[in-house]
This record gives structure tokens, sequence and C-alpha cells, in this order.
């Protein structure tokens, strides 16, 4: 059975990085969830993701299989090329955006829209964190959460 020519839909996807933030990050630290500068630059390279990816941005970009070459095709694409590229490989129709993540280095979630139809995922854990220093009791609390998570809710 075929299913290439069915449209996906992305369930739980992160906003791309502002081009400032790309430069601060080394490749590898997209294939981790470690922060640690040795994890990132010794062990990432050596997962199995890491190199899969490379062969599939590899094969995307029509450069050498070396993440030297992939970074510097996609320095020479652009940001928005190499966007619109990506999402049309995988044949996206739509985004779930969790952009409660790294939210001043992220591009916002309209940037987005260029590309593909996108929905924003609410990140009730950060909503919690930041509501809970500005109430005196759960009650304000469980209003205020209430309120944020439906905006057609009031008081």
């Amino acid at each position: 059975m075929e299913l290439w020519d069915i449209a996906a839909i992305d369930q739980h996807a992160h906003n791309l990085l502002q081009p400032e933030a790309i430069a601060c990050y080394p490749y590898a630290a997209a294939f981790t969830e470690a922060h640690h500068p040795d994890m990132i630059n010794y062990h990432a390279c050596h997962t199995l993701f890491y190199r899969r990816s490379l062969r599939d941005m590899a094969d995307l970009l029509k450069c050498e299989l070396q993440e030297s070459e992939i970074l510097a095709k996609r320095d020479n694409v652009g940001l928005e090329n190499l966007t619109k590229t990506c999402f049309k490989a995988a044949n996206l129709d739509t985004i779930l955006l969790d952009d409660g993540f790294l939210p001043e280095e992220i591009l916002p979630w309209q940037w987005h829209q260029q590309f593909v139809g996108v929905k924003r995922l609410l990140r009730i854990e950060d909503l919690a964190q930041n509501l809970i220093p500005q109430v005196n009791s759960f009650a304000e609390f469980w209003e205020r959460f209430r309120v944020e998570i439906d905006p057609q809710r009031q008081k």
C-alpha cells in the first residue's frame, strides 16, 4: 500500500531557531537532549539518529555526506528555502507547534505559516509555573489558569 501521497501532520514540533540562535549551537546539539558540551561534541555524532539524519540531509541537499558540507549547503540555501525544502520532502500539511521551548531563540509560530498550516500547543506546565507566583490562593490560580487555557471563558 502506497501512503506517501497522504499529507502528514506533525503532532509535536518545535519552532525553528532564529538564525542568530542557530549560530550558537553545534549541529550535533539538534540530535541530543544533553546540554553538556562533551555530550554534544563527542558523543551525539556517534548516535544512529545523527548518522541517519546526515544521510537524509545530504540526500535532500544533494551534497557530500559530511557535516561540514551539509552546513555549507544549508547556509548557502538559506533558512526559508531550506525550511520549504524540508517541509515539502516530509509532505507535511500541518504542524502542531510547542512554542514554549527556548522562547527567546525561536521564530514565531506565524513565521512557519508560510510553509504549512500551524496550530499551537499550549504548554500547561509553563503556564502553571508562571501563574503560581502571581496568585495568593489555589482558587485564584485555578480561575486564572482556566481563563488562560480557554480565553472565551470569562470570570
